[in-house]
C-alpha cells in the first residue's frame, strides 16, 4: 500500500508571504556583539532606534543576529550601519511529498560493501562495537522525534522546540531521520544520544529564523554539554549567505554540521545549506544499481553519496511497522551515524569530512548516471567494514546485524 507523506526536504523554492516581507533577520559583523549594536542604537533618537522593533536575538560562535518586523526605511538605514553584515528577509521553507511503501532496501549493508548490492540477496552491515557514538550528541533539527520510541532505547533526549507546537512529532519525517541515525535496528549508530530540535510544524514549514534558533541552541547545547556533537540539517532554500554563515560559524564552535543536498535534480551549490562549505553534503543513490537517484541535487559542492531511495527506518504511531521514505535527507541522517561514530573514535570536527572521504567507496556510480551532472564526486559513503563475496565471514573483530 502506497501513502503519501508530507516531510521537509531541501529545495530550491520557497512561499513568499506577507510576514517574509516585514520580517527581516540582520545579521552583525564578526567582531560585533547584540550589545555593541544596542549600545550603537541609543546614538539615534528614540524614532530612528532599531531595539525595540527586535523580537529575538542570536548569538553562537561569532554569529550575532537579531529578527525584526522592520519598515522599508528601517532596513534601509540598517543596511548603511557600519556594524551590520547583512539583511535577508526571514524566508518560509516549503515541505514536498513523497511515496511510501512496505519493502526497502538495506542501507545499513551498502555502508558495509565496496560493490553493488545483488537484487534479493541479503547482507549484513558491519561496525565497529567499541566505536558506536557514545558520549556523542546528534542533534535532529525537523520536525520533532517520538522519544518514547524503544527503537531509541532512552537515548533520544527533548531538546527544543521551534516550530511553538511543542515537542513530538507529528508528521513523522524527524522521528525517521533519528531511527536512521541512531536507532538499534536501522540506524548507522548504535550508541549516539539523539536531540530533538523541533524546527518544523506539523504542516511542514518552517522559518530561516527558526533553523537560526535551532543552531544556536545546537551550537551552545554542545558547549554546555562538552561533548562532541553533529547537527542533521534536511531544510534548506536558494542559495542564502545568511544560512550559510550560520553554518559555518556552528561548525567553528565544534559543531559538525551535515546537509541534505536536495530534491531538485539541479546543482547543489544553488542551495543552502549544501553550498556552505563547512557542511558535509550528501546527495542521494539507488543502491539497486548505484545510480545517482533521480531526484537527486549534484555538482562540486557535494562530499558524499549515500542510499536515498525507499529507506526503510522507524514509524512513529507503530512501534512495530517499519516506514518507508526516499530523498537526500534520509541520506544525510545515515551520514550523520557515520559522523557519529568518528567522533566516539577520537576524529576532531576538522577532520571528519576528509576521514569520510577517505573512507568512501571510489568510482562505483556509473558513468551514465554521472552524464551531464559535472563536478559530482564519485564517492559513496562507507562505514567501518567492508564485505567481499569471498571474505565475508572473516570479520571476528566487528558486530552483524
Amino acid at each position: 500500500m502506497r501513502v503519501l507523506l508530507t516531510f521537509i526536504l531541501i529545495c530550491g523554492t520557497f512561499i513568499s508571504r506577507s510576514l517574509a516581507h516585514t520580517s527581516y533577520i540582520v545579521a552583525l559583523r564578526r567582531n560585533e556583539t547584540f550589545n555593541s549594536f544596542r549600545t550603537f542604537d541609543l546614538t539615534f533618537p528614540s524614532s530612528q532606534q532599531v531595539t525595540p522593533l527586535i523580537i529575538k536575538s542570536y548569538s553562537f560562535g561569532k554569529f550575532n543576529a537579531f529578527t525584526g518586523n522592520f519598515t522599508k526605511e528601517t532596513v534601509e538605514n540598517l543596511k548603511s550601519s557600519p556594524l551590520v553584515w547583512s539583511i535577508t528577509p526571514d524566508i518560509i521553507l516549503r515541505s514536498f511529498s513523497i511515496q511510501t511503501q512496505e519493502d526497502a532496501p538495506k542501507h545499513l549493508a551498502r555502508l558495509s560493501r565496496t560493490k553493488r548490492m545483488r537484487p534479493g540477496k541479503s547482507y549484513p552491515y558491519l561496525y565497529d562495537d567499541q566505536f558506536t557514538g557514545k558520549r556523542v550528541n546528534a542533534y535532529v533539527i525537523d520536525s520533532g522525534v517520538e522519544i518514547g520510541h524503544p527503537q531509541f532505547q532512552g537515548r533520544a533526549r527533548t531538546g527544543k522546540d521551534f516550530s511553538n507546537e511543542g515537542p513530538g512529532d507529528q508528521s513523522g519525517h524527524g522521528t525517521h531521520i533519528a531511527g536512521l541515525i541512531g536507532s538499534y535496528t536501522y540506524g548507522s549508530s548504535k550508541g549516539v544520544e539523539m536531540i530533538d530540535v523541533k524546527a518544523i510544524n506539523s504542516k511542514g514549514f518552517t522559518t530561516l529564523s527558526s533553523i537560526i534558533a535551532a543552531l544556536e541552541f545546537s551550537a551552545n547545547h554542545r558547549l554546555r554539554s562538552r561533548r562532541m556533537g553533529v547537527a542533521n540539517l534536511s531544510m534548506g532554500a536558494k542559495r542564502n549567505a545568511m544560512i550559510n554563515r550560520a553554518v559555518d560559524e556552528a561548525f567553528n564552535t565544534g559543531l559538525v554540521v551535515v546537509a541534505a543536498a536536495g530534491n531538485s535534480n539541479i546543482n547543489a551549490c544553488l542551495n543552502s545549506p549544501g553550498s556552505s562549505k563547512s557542511a558535509i553534503t550528501v546527495s542521494a543513490i539507488d543502491d539497486y544499481n548505484d545510480d545517482i537517484a533521480s531526484f537527486s541535487n549534484w555538482g562540486e559542492c557535494v562530499d558524499l553519496l549515500a542510499s536515498g531511495t525507499y529507506v526503510k527506518s522507524l514509524d512513529r504511531k507503530n512501534i512495530h511497522k517499519a516506514n518507508v521514505l526516499s530523498g537526500t535527507s534520509v541520506s544525510a541522517a545515515i551520514v550523520t551515524g557515520l559522523v557519529s561514530n568518528l567522533l566516539s573514535q577520537g576524529a576532531g570536527p576538522n577532520e571528519i569530512k576528509n576521514k569520510l572521504i577517505e573512507m568512501s567507496t571510489k568510482d562505483r556510480i556509473p558513468e551514465l548516471s554521472l552524464f551531464l551532472k559535472q563536478k559530482t564526486p564519485n564517492r559513496i559513503a562507507h562505514g567501518i567494514g567492508s564485505i567481499h563475496e569471498d571474505t565475508k565471514d572473516d570479520y571476528d573483530d566487528y558486530t552483524r546485524v
